[in-house]
This record gives structure tokens, sequence and C-alpha cells, in this order.
């Protein structure tokens, strides 16, 4: 084989296999793309759920508060101070202490089955 020919065949060679590593860089970048794509609606997932949380806890929080000041209206106007005080006062009673007790207890009843 002439030297030309043996150069040539040698310059096919390495540009074949530059064609390959570069067909083989495209897909690897493909499934680089891929794996952030899903990455991104796992972490959005994940931010949604921790979201709803919040929200669920938020509502819920409202609500209670709400019942609280269409039973006892005139609680509306306190202060964080007074209103806190004042939960902590009611929250030391014996007797409700003792409703508190018997809800957690028939929880945890309804809970063993």
């Amino acid at each position: 084989m002439s030297e030309s020919k043996k150069k040539k065949t040698e310059i096919e060679k390495l540009k074949e296999e530059k064609k390959d590593v570069e067909e083989e860089l495209a897909k690897t970048m493909k499934k680089q793309e891929q794996i952030e794509h899903q990455l991104r609606r796992a972490e959005n997932r994940a931010n949604f759920l921790k979201d709803n949380e919040r929200r669920g806890r938020t509502h819920r929080l409202v609500i209670k508060g709400a019942i609280v000041e269409d039973i006892a209206p005139c609680l509306k106007g306190c202060s964080d101070q007074e209103f806190y005080g004042l939960m902590d006062e009611i929250f030391s009673l014996p007797q409700v202490q003792g409703l508190i007790m018997a809800r957690q207890e028939g929880e945890q009843e309804g809970e063993n089955g």
C-alpha cells in the first residue's frame, strides 16, 4: 500500500472515529437534558406538595380562628398578646385539660381500632 493511501485510510478512520464520538456526545447531552428535566419535574412536584401542605395548614388555622371569633365576637378587638394570654388561661383550666385528654384518648383508641 502506498504511503498516500495509508494516510488517507488513517484520515478516514479518524474522521469516522470523530463522527462516532460526536454522535455519542449528542446522545449523552440529550440524556443529560432528559435527566435535568426529570429532576426539575421532581423538584416542582416536591415544592407543590410542600406548598399544598402549607396552604392546608393556613386554611385550617383561618377556619379555627373564625370559629373562635364566631363563638366569642368580643375577641375580635383583642391584641395578639391579649388573645394568647386568654387562650393560655382557658387551656390551663382543669375542665378544659380533662376535655383535651379525653379527646386525645379517643383519637388513640380510634387509631388502635
